[in-house]
């Protein structure tokens, strides 16, 4: 579990979101091609479809929730987003 050590380290994170580090690294390896299974990556071969890589995020980044935004919305909301949102 290098791979999750190295995560951890890069963001400056806590150690007590080693479970979540080590969850991480499992699902992008899973995900990305291995040289075993032919430069296919380990879920096509379980589910026999393309795994979607769209909704990956670097690791340890801050993000805001729908609900941050809808308690806050004078700390986050600007006319471009509010825009979108309608």
């Amino acid at each position: 579990m290098e791979a999750a050590r190295v995560m951890l380290y890069d963001q400056d994170m806590p150690k007590f979101l080693w479970a979540k580090a080590c969850n991480t690294v499992v699902y992008v390896q899973n995900r990305t091609p291995h040289r075993a299974l032919g430069k296919t990556t380990p879920e096509r071969v379980f589910t026999e479809k393309t795994p979607k890589v769209s909704n990956f995020k670097i690791f340890g980044v801050k993000i805001l929730s729908l609900q941050q935004l809808i308690c806050f919305p004078y700390l986050f909301l600007n006319k471009l987003f509010m825009k979108l949102l309608q």
